[in-house]
This record gives structure tokens, C-alpha cells and sequence, in this order.
């Protein structure tokens, strides 16, 4: 088996702009496309297979089991075509991720995209206090520019992009294309519905289009809940596994 893709159609599109969100830190990449997918009503085009994917099967809800796979999304919103990149996860190796990404290039290049969106996280390795930030990397600094507003980081802040988003963007610029990086800040440890939101608020700004964020608002809820739960159990067994200070006797012997 090689890494292909296999369309189910191919679309009639018009400028339209490629979204990726495949994992990552927080799940927020996968999080965000499939989001977006739910929410914009968006119809699945094409399919991506690699046996660079993890080497199991995927079971869906009838019972019937399936490949791995990333899959290709066309919605349209607000007159604008977009291409959404999600899937099951990302691949497992270094030459996987380049074959992936350069199947992924051809489709858009295809297509005719010009512009691409890589969205992600951004681990911290703690928890984020209040909204978490959104960082914009992009091809060039004119597209920067468009991010102004957002936390923009600085060399020593953000060493490499590790993954399908850096390489997309890399590769992509190779080949002509324009992208941006999204990364909302995360712990990195959980799924994180509240970084996504920020990252989704920042490219519908971007793009010039609505997305109700209403359903991952009550995922943030939910997940916050259970984080500050497992902090309190964790705080809990830490007290009763502290050892117990000896009291000094108060008398002389």
C-alpha cells in the first residue's frame, strides 16, 4: 500500500482556501476542522490513505470497521470556498508526514489554492489562566501583518513547528502557496475545546466568516470541570501521602 488519494468527486471550486486541522497538541487542529466540518455543513470529497498511519482499524458507530484515513471537506461560507483537511490523526513518521503533506499540496494545487490555513496547538506543559492566546506564524511577513492584533511570537518564543501544519505551510510555499499558522496556547496533556475556540475566532476573523462556537463552549465547560476535579484528587492523595513531621521532644535528655 502507498499513501494515496482517492476522490469520491471532484468539486467545482472558485479561489478557494485549504484548512488543515489534524491533531496535534490539545487535539486542537482536529477539534477546529471537525468543528468546522459539523458546522458549515461541509461534504467530504475525497479520502487520503497512508500506511504511514498507526496500524490499527477504525470501528464505526453501525459496528463496520474502516482505514485510517484524513479526509477532504468542501464548505462554502460567506461566498468563499473552503477546503477542510481532517482526519483520525496524524502519521508516525518523518517520511509518512512528507508523503501525507505532498498528497495533501497536489489535491490543493489542483484545485487552485493559493492560501492555506494550518491550525494547531501550542503546549505550555501548564495550565492556561483565562483566554488562551493565539500565535500567527505565516509564509511572510505581509500576512503577518493581517494577524496584528494576535500574540505574533518571537524567535526564542517558538522553536519548530513539528507536524503536518509546519510542513504544509513549508511545503506549500515551495510550490507558491500562501499560509498562515493558528496555534492556541494549551496544556497539551487533554483535549482542549477553549484553546480551539480561540483558534477558531481568530481564523473566522481572518476569513471574513461567522462560526457558531456555542457547542464548544459547553465542551470547555465539561472539560474544565473534569481537569479541576482531577486537581483537586491529585492535591487530596499529595496531602495524604506527605509524610508526617516528628514532634522534638520538650524536655532535655
Amino acid at each position: 500500500m502507498e499513501t494515496e488519494v482517492r476522490f469520491l468527486k471532484v468539486p467545482r471550486v472558485r479561489n478557494p482556501v485549504l484548512i488543515e486541522g489534524l491533531g496535534g497538541a490539545g487535539h486542537v487542529g482536529k477539534l477546529a476542522s471537525e468543528h468546522l466540518v459539523g458546522e458549515l455543513g461541509a461534504e467530504r470529497f475525497a479520502d487520503l490513505y497512508s500506511p504511514h498511519f498507526l496500524h490499527h482499524v477504525i470501528v464505526e458507530k453501525d459496528g463496520a470497521l474502516r482505514l485510517p484515513r484524513a479526509s477532504f471537506y468542501l464548505a462554502r461560507a460567506n461566498g468563499k470556498d473552503l477546503i477542510i483537511v481532517s482526519g483520525d490523526g496524524q502519521v508516525t513518521s518523518p517520511e509518512g508526514y512528507y508523503e501525507m503533506v505532498e498528497k495533501i499540496l497536489e489535491v490543493a494545487e489542483r484545485l487552485g489554492v493559493k492560501r492555506i490555513f494550518a491550525l494547531g496547538g501550542y503546549p505550555t506543559g501548564r495550565q492556561v489562566e483565562g483566554k488562551p492566546r493565539v500565535m500567527a506564524i505565516a509564509t511572510d511577513r505581509e500576512l503577518l501583518e493581517e494577524g496584528k492584533g494576535y500574540h505574533i511570537p518571537g524567535e526564542r518564543e517558538v522553536g519548530p513547528i513539528l507536524g503536518a501544519s509546519g510542513l504544509l505551510l513549508g511545503l506549500g510555499k515551495v510550490r507558491g502557496m500562501k499560509g498562515t499558522c493558528l496555534l492556541g496556547e494549551t496544556h497539551g496533556a487533554f483535549v482542549d475545546p477553549r484553546s480551539t475556540q480561540s483558534v477558531l475566532e481568530v481564523l473566522g476573523e481572518m476569513l471574513g466568516i461567522r462560526i457558531d462556537l456555542s457547542v464548544l463552549e459547553e465542551r470547555a465547560k465539561e472539560v474544565e470541570k473534569m481537569v479541576d476535579k482531577l486537581k483537586k484528587e491529585f492535591e487530596r492523595r499529595e496531602a495524604l501521602e506527605a509524610p508526617e513531621e516528628k514532634e522534638e521532644p520538650w524536655y532535655i535528655r
